[in-house]
């Protein structure tokens, strides 16, 4: 399941909203379920890879960041003062001027580099709080604000496996090989339940990877069925498709409302799936622009975007709003459809897989 041992390398990503997800795998997994910021700083050793730091600032001592991480106390209020930039976008000066000039010790240049660290560290902690405030008790982590550490607390609610599927899931290179396939089936299951919850009245089906049902069949076969349930027509035909071509044409999820008549212009919510760091750019896979290519569309249906993702800043906004330009689902927006939406079969194994390594490392 959950490769521990790979936790000992940090993600490539420097967003924080990826680092605070590794922050979460480290908490989930660390025998005593808590991890503090002097641990990550050490665990990261804000080499160039992961600051905005110069290269002249580089050779700063870390025991300074220690010493003031263990020191700084963060206020509840003050949280809200932190931006949710990547290391690279944080504005010292701007943090400067909200802070009192003694709360930090300066010794020239690497007491810059150590603020610097230290402002870092306070914006992930921040992100996190603000997980957890807008999660509440569906977040199964608690964070300590004035020691910025955080503390694992193992799910009750369905909302909160939910949140740990999703983790799993946006986290796929600390998985094992087999492990990231099963996950990936399970996030098409799992958003599936998701798009029913929004549109209980419209017929929802797996479309890329059904092996059975309305939509079973190589490419073309799919796209045949796919025109009868929108009442069009297909626009290609099957001498441009390979006979073992079974693709998907960038379409995982299907939704559309069935008025049982032959007027066409059906309304239509055509989903993509998307696990991986580049998820941003599958916004344009289900787009109508590449389906009219395929179908006559007399109506464009709307793209849906599933990531597993908590792609917030320390608010509840998108953590870079210039990415979306669809409809996007990610994490916070799925758990708190929890209620309604249940883990079945593999997603379900794989929530307690996950919290069996975690048991098996106390």
């Amino acid at each position: 399941m959950l490769e521990v041992e790979a936790l000992s390398t940090p993600p490539a990503q420097k967003e924080l909203y990826y680092l605070a997800d590794f922050l979460e795998l480290l908490c989930m997994t660390d025998p005593e379920r808590s991890f503090s910021a002097d641990r990550l700083s050490n665990l990261l050793e804000f080499s160039a890879d992961f600051g905005s730091l110069s290269k002249d600032a580089l050779d700063g001592d870390l025991a300074d960041v220690v010493d003031q991480l263990s020191g700084v106390v963060v206020e509840p209020d003050a949280l809200d003062l932190f931006p949710s930039a990547a290391p690279e976008d944080v504005d010292r000066g701007s943090v400067e001027d909200e802070e009192d000039d003694e709360a930090l010790p300066h010794f020239g240049r690497e007491a810059e580099l150590s603020e610097e660290r230290v402002v870092w560290c306070r914006n992930l902690f921040a992100l996190l709080a603000r997980r957890e405030r807008s999660l509440s008790a569906d977040y199964p982590f608690r964070v300590e604000r004035e020691l910025m550490r955080i503390k694992f607390v193992e799910p009750a609610s369905a909302s909160g496996r939910l949140y740990l599927f999703y983790l799993a899931c946006s986290t796929l290179n600390y998985s094992t090989a087999a492990t990231r396939s099963r996950l990936t089936k399970s996030f098409e299951r799992v958003s599936k339940q998701v798009q029913e919850r929004l549109t209980p009245n419209f017929n929802v089906e797996i479309f890329g990877t059904s092996e059975e049902g309305r939509f079973a069949g190589g490419a073309f076969d799919k796209l045949e069925a796919l025109a009868r349930e929108l009442e069009t027509t297909v626009m290609a035909t099957r001498s441009e498709f390979h006979p073992s071509d079974s693709g998907d044409h960038g379409l995982d999820i299907v939704a559309w409302y069935a008025f049982n008549d032959s007027a066409g212009a059906v309304p239509a919510y055509f989903g993509q799936c998307a696990c991986g760091k580049k998820w941003d750019g599958k916004q344009y896979e289900a787009s109508p622009m590449r389906w009219r290519q395929l179908l006559h569309l007399k109506v464009d249906p709307q793209v849906v975007i599933y990531i597993p993702h908590y792609f917030r800043g320390s608010g509840d906004d998108w953590y870079a709003p210039s990415d979306v330009s669809t409809v996007l689902i990610d994490r916070l927006r799925a758990v708190r459809l929890g209620s309604e939406i249940t883990l079945q079969s593999d997603a379900a194994s794989l929530v307690d897989e996950l919290l069996r390594v975690r048991r098996a490392l106390v």
